[in-house]
C-alpha cells in the first residue's frame, strides 16, 4: 500500500465535517491561478453583502449533507 493509500484510508476514516475540511485544504493546495482566486474572493464578498443585508438565508451545514446524502440515494 502506498503512503498516499495510507493517507486516503486514514482521511476516510475522520468525521465528515474533519473529511470536508481536509478537502478544501487539499484543493486549495491546487489552486495556482490567481484569476481564480481573485474570482472566489469577489464572489464571496458578495455573498456575506447579501447575508449582511439578510437578501439571503442559509442552510445549515448538517441539512446540505442530508440533501446530499439523500441525492445520492446514501
Amino acid at each position: 500500500m502506498s503512503d498516499a493509500d495510507h493517507v486516503i484510508a486514514a482521511a476516510l476514516a475522520l468525521p465528515r465535517e474533519d473529511r470536508a475540511r481536509l478537502t478544501e485544504a487539499l484543493l486549495a493546495g491546487l489552486r495556482t491561478d490567481a484569476a481564480i482566486e481573485e474570482g472566489w474572493s469577489t464572489e464571496i464578498r458578495r455573498r456575506i453583502r447579501e447575508i449582511d443585508r439578510g437578501e439571503t438565508s442559509l442552510i445549515s451545514l448538517d441539512a446540505v449533507l442530508r440533501e446530499g446524502d439523500e441525492l445520492l440515494g446514501i
